[in-house]
């Protein structure tokens, strides 16, 4: 029998939990392109703990991602910034958006960690079309819904990431034809 995974895990890879992609993010952060990044942040993210109210030595490039894509929904839902955001800040808070994805799935052994992070979601689209053609399941659409880092993760399994995050509400489809010789 075919080992069922919950949606969670599909939408949501458990990298947090699964070692070896922690090892592969744990010699990525040591590469010394990663660290020169490090480096030339630093006095931004100093100013951005004190903006934030995160302590600095608690203020990592995702958490930075994670400020970034606040900002940016606010602005997409015509909200106010907060003062200090700036083009500026804001312009920053991208480039560190677009550094810490391309770190996660790209910088080192961007296969392996293609595989960790969207590959469940990869595979259980294949199994679907797979059932669709082997046990003729009358199926019409399977839809998931998402977030941007669970369409980057499929892009990278995919091998198609193309080093910028998807835009906002941006989706995936995948069609499955059978031509008229069956």
């Amino acid at each position: 029998m075919p080992k069922r995974f919950t949606i969670t895990v599909l939408l949501k890879p458990p990298t947090r939990t699964c070692q070896r992609y922690q090892q592969l993010m744990e010699e990525t952060i040591h590469l010394p392109s990663y660290q020169a990044k490090l480096r030339e942040w630093k006095g931004f993210m100093e100013k951005m703990a004190n903006y934030t109210g995160f302590k600095s030595e608690q203020l990592s490039l995702r958490g930075l991602w994670k400020v970034h894509d606040t900002l940016f929904c606010q602005k997409t839902h015509n909200m106010t910034l907060p003062s200090w955001a700036t083009p500026q800040v804001l312009a920053t808070l991208s480039e560190i958006e677009v550094f810490n994805i391309e770190a996660h799935v790209g910088m080192h052994a961007a296969q392996e960690k293609a595989r960790f992070i969207g590959g469940l979601l990869l595979g259980a689209i294949l199994s679907n079309f797979s059932k669709m053609v082997c046990q003729d399941l009358p199926l019409k659409m399977i839809m998931y819904s998402a977030h941007d880092s669970t369409l980057i993760a499929l892009q990278a399994a995919l091998g198609v990431y193309s080093g910028r995050p998807p835009p906002y509400a941006a989706c995936h489809g995948f069609e499955f034809y059978q031509e008229s010789n069956k």
